[in-house]
């Protein structure tokens, strides 16, 4: 195994660790070309994303077109 491979799933590791964010970017960046990091990055992005803001947005604005749209058609 080269040095650079080693480096690459080291780096994937120390991931797992509480890190401030400013040391986890710069681990990304480092790892972003490795393309053994593709699962990772995957599931640092699946944890990060915040769904229940997104459906709750989706929501509120879905409810405020019907809303509309009632209050339209049953003046």
């Amino acid at each position: 195994m080269n040095c650079k491979m080693t480096l690459d799933l080291r780096l994937l590791e120390i991931l797992d660790c509480n890190l401030p964010w400013y040391k986890r970017d710069d681990i990304i960046d480092v790892i972003k070309e490795s393309p053994r990091s593709y699962i990772k990055i995957e599931t640092l992005l699946r944890e990060s994303a915040q769904f229940e803001h997104y459906l709750n947005d989706e929501v509120d604005r879905l409810d405020s077109i019907a809303e509309g749209l009632f209050t339209q058609y049953h003046k």
